[in-house]
């Protein structure tokens, strides 16, 4: 479609939506009466000299590059694959030791005795 054709539909869209304000007007105005002279609140500005004169979003300095900037506290950084797998082998030699350490713990050790329970046999 043209741009000229689309300004057009949506002036007779515009037309036709403040045809339907005005008639609900007249419908409220009929029906509160003593509102047909009084004039619309208005919301309270802070005056122009107390506004910033840029908008922040438009004053920020452009994002730096990812690795340039230093890193959130609430995110942390993506580990490479080397990473992970240095991890990976770590945490292996780490287990593998306290199960070797708990099975030779469990050779020397006799096994636990269990209370007697109620009605044993003593």
């Amino acid at each position: 479609m043209k741009p000229d054709y689309v300004q057009k539909l949506a002036r007779l869209g515009a037309v036709a939506r403040l045809q339907q304000l005005e008639a609900e007007i007249a419908e409220l105005r009929a029906a509160f009466p003593d509102l047909a002279g009084a004039a619309p609140a208005r919301r309270s500005r802070k005056p122009r000299s107390a506004r910033p004169a840029v908008r922040p979003a438009v004053a920020r300095a452009p994002k730096a590059a990812p690795a340039a900037r230093p890193a959130a506290a609430s995110r942390r950084r993506q580990l490479t694959k080397s990473e992970r797998q240095a991890i990976s082998d770590r945490m292996t030699r780490y287990w593998s030791k306290r199960r070797a350490e708990k099975a030779a713990a469990g050779e020397g050790a006799a096994p636990a005795a269990t209370p007697p329970g109620p009605g044993a046999a003593e």
